[in-house]
């Protein structure tokens, strides 16, 4: 199934004639599924490039590096 066709069965199970049972649980699942189709592609290219700079004599240019305003990553964080 592509994600067109997941919008439209989004789409054809929000019409309000539709009578089906448990609607609204179905309608969470396929909106999260289409969250998770969505969001897959860029979450693994993040993991390709992070699995590719931890090759030896590999190093990429992450364009979306950590931060110092991450949690836990600012020097002495969270040592007692």
């Amino acid at each position: 199934m592509s994600l067109l066709q997941l919008d439209e069965v989004i789409r054809l199970a929000e019409h309000p004639v539709l009578p089906a049972r448990h609607k609204e649980q179905m309608l969470k699942s396929l909106k999260s599924l289409s969250t998770v189709v969505h969001t897959a592609p860029a979450v693994e290219e993040k993991a390709t490039k992070i699995v590719l700079s931890l090759r030896p004599g590999t190093r990429l240019e992450d364009p979306y590096p950590f931060g110092i305003d991450l949690p836990g990553l600012k020097p002495g964080e969270g040592e007692a």
